[in-house]
């Protein structure tokens, strides 16, 4: 059964919507006001299954049409309004969400309403839709038609525009001549008078007996006083005769009884501009004559005293060969010709030598004036080198092939040839150019080719840009020439760095992570994970200590009991495919019994999933390690994530602390999820009393493979101590890294077995190999507590951060650096993974070099897709290698909350 809904205004279409096993909908349309349904003249309704990002206010602001990509049109409707008969229905529509989307058209065709609403079709959906149709940005009245009064009736962005015969009602024997004002101005026709002072009558006097008033019962003169004081009276009936008025009459006591002559009686007006006279209720009337001499541009009247008909050119025209020709206009078949009215009015005027000109055609060229008017050739399109013909069809060249002969007109290139695609290309002669030059033909200023490279090139680009808008980078080219043709920019597609904070190079400040009090903070387990909460919930520190000299924030049992520490921020994952999350922490003093735990929920949950946890010892004490934990894969899929770090402290002692030196968050984009093994040892199979170098790795000091220990999952490894009869009390060796081709972010693994007792420690770094710099980085200390009562088998990654200068460069080692004096450790399977740009096409758009309005160059970078994305610019001088880059990361205002 169909619903029937009232409404106080509007209407209702009973019309059957099926969605899968759903019976009929109610379909109701209402108007904003009495003008949209006195207007309204035909209704259309679109049911649309919209796509990712489609929805009704593109629809509304008419930026996009039922149709376009994303606005699928599943079902519509169209019929007049007011609605008569039968109008069909909007059957067989699918469930899922819809876009139920209308329009309403005036009796011109005009779109003057729109409305639009987005719901839920299907079992579960409503039983009725409702589309309130609201009117575009302005209100058509008076059904779209201009008239003159004050407003802008068919929104057109003018008020009362138009010829005033158009805007003003039509009054008897007179011409509106003005809107002035929202009101109408008139001109009575020449003879007719306005008598009564009421244009609503228009023009109703004619004066008769050439405007002289007699007394004859008639206002001869017009002034709307019949037969008024000083009225000439008559003395016979001759008084009384008026021929050129058609009238007649008999004097009676000085008072003229007036008659008609009978209609179509010939008569003389005494114009000499008006034609086949006759009478007409008493007035002579005739025909206007025709003076019109067939041209648009003549302005045509007649002489009254005369008759003579008047042909005047108008101003901005000429009149050549009896056509009319506006001021500029160019003749028919020879573009060098025009009117020109400052010359002549009636003969061509021949246009200056090389003035532009346009034959039609393509092959020809570019075209321009001779000095006789003629229309000539050059810069023909496919007359160069390399190009063998034109084809006017397809506007197009076609190209000489390969390896054809050509010469490119630089003396610092040998061995040209054509490249197949029209351009002429030569190899540059070693030497040729001065030592502190390039042969560039392409920006090269002359013939020899040769162009001066410059000291430095320099790129600027924000850090920071919108997914709405542009980055603009400017460019810096110190010394040197060429810059636009010499200077080329691409653009690759990074993993995007979503959040990095330095807590102690910001001075301990939290940058946009918060402490998180109302949570729950004290744990019955604090050596175990996963924490076991318990409550109150609102027991976690509100604040944290700053120490500076070990670069972290720090919480104490002492200051915060008998909670613990709660770091968390908000994210929007769902562009993304993969996210990784590198952080630095510290805990101290040894033995330590406190944890450090990773959650994500969708920001509406206390405690979330459980991502990692380190429980006692898992971190190094004297500084700062940092590990890498991957987020489960269900994080892109919601709409927000809340991430929190969770610090719990032993009880027992309350000087023992846990500190973080940083948290960086890093999002691989599906489009370049790219991450690669720059090197993998395990080192199996080494060997023993390894001299020098093993498989890329060096040794400075004689170094022992254990193979035929099981432990951690793997057989044997790098040993530091004393096993099997073997001695490597000590550790020294680098591994050389070329990551020229790789990016942030990237993170080292390996696995660490230590026997119990184990009485040493060993160091990562990063150092420099060649070079007049030596630099060296401590990026892990093992710090194993001697005391340890049990064997320990570790599993370790560590964030390797950008500040470590080694991503994109080469020249770098990675070194392992230890000693032990009790006990042993195997050390195996290291990993260095690094990741990788892609290809931006698509995904991120880039300029070519450009001038940027005030002396400068630029280049403009924005999100073709508006997708949160990490793009890399790199610009190049010349063939050499002279390069300069720089990472822009494009946000969405939802990116981070």
């Amino acid at each position: 059964m169909r619903k029937t809904i009232v409404l106080t205004m509007g209407f209702i279409l009973a019309l059957g919507l099926a969605a899968c096993d759903v019976g009929p909908y109610a379909l109701r349309i209402t108007l904003p006001d009495q003008d949209a349904r006195d207007q309204v003249n035909h209704i259309r309704v679109w049911v649309i299954e919209p796509g990712e990002l489609a929805g009704c206010g593109a629809l509304l602001s008419q930026e996009s049409q039922p149709g376009d990509a994303g606005y699928t049109v599943e079902k519509d409707l169209d019929f007049t309004y007011p609605a008569t008969g039968d109008i069909g229905d909007l059957s067989d529509v699918g469930a899922g969400q819809r876009l139920f989307y209308a329009e309403a058209e005036n009796a011109s065709g005009q779109v003057i309403l729109n409305g639009c609403v987005s719901m839920e079709a299907g079992v579960d959906g409503p039983d009725s839709v409702t589309i309130d149709l609201d009117w575009l940005a302005c209100e058509q009245s008076n059904g779209g038609v201009e008239i003159c009064d004050g407003r802008d009736n068919d929104c057109n962005d003018l008020v009362d525009d138009g010829a005033p015969a158009d805007l003003c009602v039509d009054r008897e024997q007179a011409t509106a001549i003005a809107c002035t004002e929202s009101q109408c101005q008139y001109e009575c026709l020449e003879g007719w008078f306005d008598a009564d002072d009421s244009m609503a009558n228009g023009c109703e006097c004619r004066q008769t007996r050439g405007g002289e008033e007699y007394c004859d019962d008639l206002d001869n003169d017009c002034d709307g006083t019949v037969d008024g004081t000083g009225c000439i009276s008559c003395n016979d009936d001759s008084d009384c005769s008026a021929p050129g008025d058609c009238m007649s009459g008999t004097c009676s006591g000085g008072t003229c009884q007036m008659t008609h002559f009978p209609d179509d009686t010939d008569c003389n007006d005494g114009d000499g501009c008006t034609e086949n006279e006759s009478c007409q209720g008493g007035f002579c009337l005739g025909e206007d004559k025709d003076c019109s001499d067939g041209q648009d541009c003549t302005e045509d009247s007649c002489t009254p005293s005369t008759g003579a008909c008047n042909n005047m050119l108008m101003t901005g025209f000429c009149l050549i060969d009896d056509t009319c020709v506006a001021n500029g206009q160019t003749q028919v078949g020879n573009s060098c010709r025009s009117c020109n009215t400052a010359h002549s009015t009636d003969a061509w005027q021949t246009l200056d030598a090389g003035t532009s000109c346009d034959d039609g055609l393509w092959c020809t060229g570019t075209e321009a004036c001779d000095a006789m008017g003629e229309c000539q050739h050059s810069d023909l399109p496919c007359d160069a080198t390399c190009i063998g013909g034109c084809d006017e069809g397809s506007q197009s060249c076609s190209f000489d092939e390969v390896d054809t002969d050509c010469d490119d007109g630089f003396s610092c290139t040998d061995n040209d040839a054509c490249d197949g695609q029209g351009n002429c290309q030569g190899q540059a002669i070693e030497d040729y150019c001065n030592v502190d030059q390039e042969c560039l033909p392409e920006c090269a200023s002359d013939s020899l080719g040769c162009v001066d490279r410059p000291n430095f090139v320099v790129i600027n680009c924000p850090s920071e840009a919108s997914t709405t808008g542009e980055a603009l980078c400017s460019l810096e080219l110190n010394g040197g020439g060429g810059l636009e043709d010499c200077l080329h920019c691409q653009l690759e597609l990074l993993p995007s760095i979503i959040s990095s904070t330095d807590f102690y190079a910001t001075d301990c400040s939290l940058g946009d992570w918060a402490l998180q009090v109302d949570a729950a903070c004290s744990s019955s387990s604090l050596g175990s994970c996963p924490f076991s909460m318990n409550a109150p919930l609102t027991d976690c520190a509100d604040t944290y200590v700053c120490n500076s000299g070990d670069r972290t924030i720090e919480f104490r049992r002492a200051d915060y009991a008998p909670g613990g520490w709660r770091l968390e921020q908000t994210f929007d994952f769902s562009s993304y495919e993969k996210v990784r999350v590198c952080y630095g922490a510290k805990q101290s003093p040894e033995p330590f019994g406190g944890s450090l735990e990773i959650l994500t929920d969708p920001g509406d949950e206390l405690n979330g999933n459980v991502v990692d946890c380190l429980g006692p010892g898992s971190l190094a004490s004297a500084y700062p390690t940092y590990p890498c934990v991957e987020l489960p894969g269900s994080v892109v899929d919601m709409e927000q994530t809340r991430l929190s770090f969770l610090a719990q402290v032993n009880a027992d002692d309350a000087y023992n602390l846990l500190g973080m030196s940083s948290i960086r968050v890093s999002a691989y984009p599906p489009e370049c999820n790219q991450e690669v093994a720059v090197m993998d040892e395990s080192f199996a199979g080494c060997g023993h009393d390894i001299t020098g170098s093993y498989n890329g790795w060096n040794f400075s000091q004689p170094a022992n493979c254990v193979e035929t220990q099981s432990q951690c999952g793997n057989i044997g490894g790098l040993l530091l101590g004393t096993a099997e009869g073997l001695s490597s009390p000590q550790i020294n060796a680098s591994y050389e890294l070329d990551l020229r081709s790789y990016v942030s972010p990237g993170r080292l693994c390996w696995t660490e077995f230590a026997t119990a007792g184990f009485g040493g420690e060993y160091r990562l770094n990063f150092h420099s190999i060649g070079g007049s710099a030596a630099w060296h980085e401590d990026i892990y200390d093992s710090q194993m507590p001697p005391t340890a009562l049990n064997p320990t088998c570790r599993n370790i990654c560590i964030d390797v951060k950008s500040q470590y200068l080694v991503m994109g460069g080469d020249g770098f080692g990675l070194g392992i650096n230890g000693s032990t004096s009790d006990g042993y450790m195997l050390l195996s399977n290291f990993r260095l993974h690094a990741s990788q740009a892609c290809d931006a096409t698509g995904v991120l758009d880039i300029s070519e070099v450009e001038e940027d309005g005030s002396g400068g160059h630029q280049v403009r970078v924005s999100s073709s897709q508006g997708l949160p994305r990490r793009a890399r610019v790199t610009c190049t001088w010349g063939n050499e290698g002279m390069q300069t880059r720089r990472e822009i990361e494009f946000k969405t205002s939802n990116s981070r909350e």
